[in-house]
Parts: structure tokens; C-alpha cells; sequence
């Protein structure tokens, strides 16, 4: 008796599409991460002391320390709180992520991790075209392309971001 096993098949085109929207958020964080501004909007909308406050009468300790300015006071300094909480941990998935991508790229074999460095790591402004790229490495057309193909599978493995035909799709 002969085992066999059903394994499930990559889509490959689905997978392509799947690292280049991975890729695509990989520049996008990069660019969030790279700013270097303090994150304005966070104290944007928290009002200072009002300017019709009243002042307590002195006879009465418990009206100075319940005013409504010391409650809007510290609401505020909730909010702000919680939203440099939200910040920091959007920053550190961020940031997570982006190393993630980048150890990916890393553990590729040299000349894909060479084709990715210069075609898809690359800013998609500052991209150039694969018939510029293929001979500046040394490789031919063909063995570009195929490097190209197997490193775009490597990081979707990597990132476990593939995506398997179902079991209605039989190709072959």
C-alpha cells in the first residue's frame, strides 16, 4: 500500500498579488515610521482652563476639589493617555511588521535577495524597469524572472501570506 498525500496547491498569481499589497504596506509603514513629527493630532481638541470658570466659595472644600474644570481636566488627561497608548502600540505593530518584511528579504539567497533589493524594496517612485535592472545584476532575461518568481514565494511563505487554490480549482 502506497501513501499519498493531498497536499494544497499555491495559487501563484493570487500569491503575487498578496506580496505586493504586503510590499505596498511595507513602504507605507516605513514612511509612517520615518516621520519625524510629534504626533499633533493627539492633544488636537483638548481645551485648556475655560474662561467662564467659577470660583468655588472657600466654605466649601468638597465644591474646589468636584469642580467642573479638575473633572474636564483629567478627562483630558485620560484621553490623551489612552490615545498615546493607541499610538504606541500602532507604532510597535508597525514597527513589527516592518522588520518582519525586511528579515524575509534577508533570508533570501543572494541574487533574489539582490532582485528584490532593487525592484520591489525599492520606493515606488524611485523604481526602475526589470529590462534595467536584469542586466545591471548579470543575469539573462529568463534567469531573472525565475529569481524574481521564487523570491516573491519565499517572502509569502516567510510572511505566511500565501494563497492556496481551493479544491473546486483544478488546473491541471
Amino acid at each position: 500500500m502506497q501513501l499519498t498525500f493531498d497536499l494544497p496547491r499555491v495559487d501563484e498569481r493570487a500569491t503575487r498579488a498578496a506580496v505586493k499589497k504586503a510590499i505596498e504596506q511595507y513602504h507605507d509603514y516605513r514612511k509612517t515610521l520615518d516621520c519625524s513629527a510629534a504626533p499633533l493630532h493627539l492633544v488636537k481638541g483638548i481645551k485648556g482652563p475655560s474662561a467662564n470658570t467659577t470660583v468655588a466659595r472657600p466654605d466649601t472644600d468638597a465644591d474646589l476639589i468636584r469642580s467642573s474644570h479638575q473633572r474636564t481636566a483629567y478627562a483630558d488627561m485620560v484621553e490623551v493617555a489612552e490615545r498615546l497608548q493607541q499610538h504606541q502600540a500602532c507604532t510597535i505593530a508597525m514597527m513589527d511588521y516592518v522588520n518582519a518584511v525586511e528579515q524575509a528579504v534577508v533570508n533570501l539567497p543572494e541574487y533574489e535577495q539582490k532582485v528584490m533589493r532593487s525592484t520591489l524594496m525599492v520606493d515606488k517612485r524611485k523604481r526602475r524597469k526589470d529590462t534595467v535592472i536584469w542586466p545591471e545584476l548579470g543575469l539573462c532575461k529568463n534567469d531573472y524572472y525565475e529569481c524574481k518568481e521564487k523570491a516573491v514565494l519565499r517572502i509569502a511563505f516567510a510572511l505566511r501570506i500565501e494563497v492556496y487554490e481551493s479544491k473546486g480549482d483544478d488546473a491541471a
